[in-house]
């Protein structure tokens, strides 16, 4: 991966009130990182905690798509999506699974997208401990 991770996409499955101030955030120990090849018949690729679904449709050619988690602890989850402007005729599922460790109420589970000045809060659904929110774009 090269150095336009840092302008790329980042989503931040977001749980309120989730970290105790008392927690180190470390980096995993090895990067969490792989490329997918991924065309117009779609498919389902996971890194990680985090899963993309990409429908039948959703890109019209084969593209290469990086995915990245940049961190993880059991109720936060930052991941970079590549190549940054990236649009989908159909929209993706972008999923974490947070797991049982996570003991935040549901409802103050959030995906938000990461921007200079803060976030972007996407409608997100909950399904037990698995979190998501629909796509049309990496930017």
């Amino acid at each position: 991966m090269n150095a336009r991770w840092l302008l790329g996409i980042s989503f931040l499955a977001w749980v309120l009130g989730c970290r105790d101030p008392t927690e180190r955030r470390t980096p995993p120990a090895q990067p969490n990182a792989q490329t997918f090849l991924v065309g117009p018949s779609g498919g389902e690729f996971a890194v990680g905690l985090v899963t993309l679904e990409f429908p039948r449709g959703a890109l019209a050619d084969k593209t290469e798509i990086a995915v990245k988690v940049e961190s993880a602890s059991p109720c936060e989850v930052s991941v970079g999506l590549e190549p940054d402007g990236t649009r989908f005729v159909v929209p993706i599922g972008l999923r974490f699974s947070l797991g049982a460790q996570c003991r935040v109420p549901a409802h103050s589970r959030v995906i938000a997208q990461r921007l200079p000045n803060g976030f972007l809060p996407l409608r997100t659904t909950i399904s037990g401990n698995d979190v998501s929110a629909s796509l049309v774009h990496f930017s």
